[in-house]
């Protein structure tokens, strides 16, 4: 064949699954078993910091405050615990309290506005649709705002962890 060249690869294996890789190192800790650096547990791969070792770790680091002063500073603001996402602390006792394992703290979050732009959505739309005549009249782009306004106004808003924001959940605040 024309235009063409041998070449040899050098690859690895990994001696404990047989997969192959062009890297040492990769290869070499395919099926490595890692463990926390603070508190030495097994941890999934890749991980050299357990969950438990992590949260205490943000914690430590974290300003505190109380709910009060967090509502005030962050009014409409969430709050959350693991992955789950509460508009007021009483929802989190009120969830809590029956199991008897209410959280010590939770934590801020940010928030951050996610809205539908209607002139630049219609604009990729007319640009990059590969219909030659596409057009919007006066009606149809009327509407398509009005839904984008009605649609940012019930969905424009989301909110992320804050682990820089601890909120303590006192014995006071847990009592019904």
């Amino acid at each position: 064949m024309e235009n063409c060249t041998e070449t040899q690869i050098k690859a690895w294996k990994c001696d404990t699954c047989g997969k192959i890789y062009t890297d040492e190192r990769v290869a070499g800790g395919c099926c490595k078993q890692y463990h926390c650096e603070t508190c030495g547990c097994e941890t999934p791969k890749y991980r050299l910091m357990c969950d438990s070792c992590r949260d205490k770790r943000d914690y430590d680091k974290a300003t505190k405050m109380s709910y009060a002063e967090y509502c005030e500073k962050f009014p409409n603001n969430m709050i959350c615990i693991g992955d789950d996402f509460y508009s007021e602390l009483e929802e989190i006792v009120d969830e809590f309290y029956d199991k008897g394992d209410a959280p010590e703290y939770c934590w801020g979050t940010e928030k951050i506005d996610v809205e539908i732009d209607p002139d630049s959505v219609l604009q990729d739309l007319l640009e990059n649709s590969n219909c030659e005549d596409l057009e919007f009249d006066n009606e149809a782009y009327k509407e398509f705002k009005e839904f984008a306004k009605n649609w940012n106004e019930k969905y424009g808003v989301s909110y992320f962890v804050q682990t820089n924001i601890v909120i303590p959940i006192t014995e006071e605040l847990k009592i019904k």
